[in-house]
């Protein structure tokens, strides 16, 4: 059964892996068939109407320059460039928390627990580079620096559209020289710890490195998995013909 009073939407920016996108959409819709979702085409294939069959509200934007075809941004421009894609999208999604989806996110199962965190789903050994770290101290933050807001995470909607947009982007223009820190999961959890938000690990959440990971899956304890590459373009997976008729000439 899910949590009373909290209900989930998704986002997802995405590019290409056609068969990876499509099982991604298709497991989220399996297991919250109301949920909203937004789609935000970062300059890859045309998904419109397979969005549109899954009742999706689907955006396509040119490309942003990312490392690695990865949420890794090349410069302060793009940064904002995605959180601007991300918070745009709030005002279509009227679920109370939003999960990040990506390429190698599958959703298993509706969640059980509820979500305790500003942002739900994290590694605690994972930090935030030095120069979020001293801003955040100067500010007076004394909690712990790891970070969350990877795919599969889960994100108080409510908490984020309270933050005016401008103040977003004063505080990213702070880190606007330090490169290393332009990936999008610390940007996320170093906006969200410096407006006073909190970021803690969920029980149901998972990747495919953890050591335990074929008991909890065998046991039916992850809703939320990350890292799961298998049906990714690289290894040489692409759409089914079930898949293709609903993608269309995605190419």
């Amino acid at each position: 059964m899910q949590t009373p009073n909290q209900t989930l939407g998704a986002y997802f920016q995405c590019h290409k892996n056609a068969a990876s996108f499509a099982r991604t959409i298709k497991s989220f819709r399996q297991h919250y068939s109301t949920g909203d979702i937004v789609v935000v085409n970062d300059g890859g294939y045309n998904y419109q109407p397979f969005c549109a069959k899954y009742n999706v509200h689907y955006t396509y934007k040119p490309k942003m320059a990312t490392l690695r075809n990865a949420l890794i941004f090349s410069s302060y421009d793009n940064c904002v460039g995605f959180l601007k894609n991300l918070y745009e999208s709030l005002v279509h999604i009227k679920d109370t928390h939003i999960v990040l989806l990506e390429d190698d996110v599958r959703i298993v199962r509706p969640h059980t627990r509820p979500f305790d965190f500003t942002i739900s789903g994290c590694n605690k050994n994972e930090f935030l580079h030095v120069s979020m770290q001293t801003i955040l101290k100067n500010k007076g933050y004394t909690g712990e620096f790891f970070y969350g807001a990877c795919g599969g995470c889960v994100l108080d909607r409510a908490f984020l559209q309270a933050i005016p947009f401008a103040d977003i982007e004063a505080l990213i223009y702070q880190i606007k020289d330090y490169p290393q820190a332009f990936a999008s999961d610390m940007l996320l959890s170093f906006i969200v710890l410096y407006f006073g938000g909190t970021i803690g690990q969920h029980e149901e959440f998972a990747e495919v490195w953890y050591k335990d990971i074929y008991e909890r899956m065998s046991t039916n304890r992850v809703a939320f998995l990350h890292q799961y590459k298998n049906d990714y373009e690289t290894r040489g997976v692409f759409p089914n013909d079930e898949e293709l008729a609903e993608l269309e000439d995605y190419v």
